[in-house]
């Protein structure tokens, strides 16, 4: 699964409670004063890993172990408690129709009492529709508080699965119909290529099931007893992700199957044909190895019609074992 790169980077300033809602595009990490009263979010994307890293440290004491996991490139969804916050890496992932590749992100996400951070080496618009619901107030999202839009940014993220499976999908079942009607090495090919996507997908989503449960827990302070409910209602969705993934590495796998069945079948059809050419070929050989001996006492060779007669005979001999063929449907 390719990484994303990107050399412009963009940051996000929000905050909001039930009442307000301020905007605007920053240009490093960093909050203003604090507000008790407002949760700020602030949202990274395209930035590079060092540079993440630096200006989290600028920003606020943050655990040596936290810059680390921020700077390994690839990492798989985990969850880390360290007190006053949690850390979570996510990955985000999409279907490129140009490649036919799932490509993915790496996301990570800080929660504390008062504020969110999340980092995106990407720019894929995965949380739009979050900034949208808090704009124009939809939803509980401007009732609720950090461990609220913690749980919003988990849900775009494993919903967002969805519509890649979904075109993995389609993807299958085109090749399904390739495979029914007339199979081609390139036909393998395109098997073996999403059996790869899927087995992608399933390393980065096994684990981020185990985020949400441990998010779904409720041991850290936190995550309001109120939020459980909706943690719980995602790790319900990861699960059917994880399901669905199950499902079509089995389908894939059957596919395979049927391709090498249809394969042997037509060699078995080929070497069947081929038999039954060498089966009528066989008299005829025969006849004509007798009457390429060049014996002396041959009389036929001398008969006026000895040559039609053993045309005749090469060729009744052919349309008999034909028509014996097809009477036994071996053809």
């Amino acid at each position: 699964m390719p990484e994303t790169s990107f050399d412009q980077s963009q940051i996000y300033l929000l905050s909001y409670n039930e009442d307000e809602y301020h905007e605007e595009q920053i240009q490093e990490i960093g909050f203003p004063v604090q507000d008790d009263s407002r949760v700020s979010w602030l949202h990274a994307k395209g930035m590079r890993q060092d540079t993440l890293a630096q200006q989290l440290r600028n920003m606020f004491d943050v655990h040596p172990l936290l810059l680390e996991n921020i700077t390994d490139i690839g990492q798989r969804p985990k969850v880390e408690d360290f007190g006053d916050y949690m850390f979570l890496a996510l990955r985000t992932m999409d279907f490129d129709e140009r490649t036919e590749e799932v490509r993915g992100e790496q996301v990570y996400v800080i929660i504390s009492e008062n504020f969110v951070i999340s980092l995106q080496d990407g720019h894929h618009p995965i949380f739009r529709s979050i900034r949208h619901r808090l704009k124009h107030k939809k939803g509980l999202i401007r009732k609720q508080g950090t461990d609220y839009l913690a749980y919003t940014l988990v849900d775009s993220v494993v919903d967002h699965y969805f519509l890649v499976l979904e075109q993995l999908r389609q993807k299958i079942e085109s090749i399904e119909d390739q495979l029914l009607e007339e199979p081609t090495p390139e036909t393998l090919e395109k098997i073996h290529g999403l059996k790869r996507q899927v087995l992608a997908m399933r390393r980065y989503v096994w684990p981020l099931r185990d985020v949400i449960r441990v998010l779904q827990k409720g041991q850290s302070h936190l995550i309001d007893e109120s939020t459980l409910l909706f943690f719980r209602d995602v790790y319900d969705h990861a699960a059917q992700v994880i399901d669905t993934i199950a499902a079509f590495q089995a389908i894939l796998t059957s596919m395979l199957d049927i391709y090498v069945s249809n394969m042997s079948n037509r060699m078995n059809e080929i070497m069947k044909i081929l038999a039954m050419i060498s089966t009528i070929f066989i008299p005829l050989t025969y006849i004509c190895s007798v009457y390429g001996m060049n014996f002396d006492y041959m009389p036929e060779l001398k008969w006026r019609w000895g040559y039609p007669m053993v045309l005749g005979i090469a060729a009744s001999i052919v349309i008999g074992m034909f028509v014996y063929f097809k009477k036994k449907k071996w053809i």
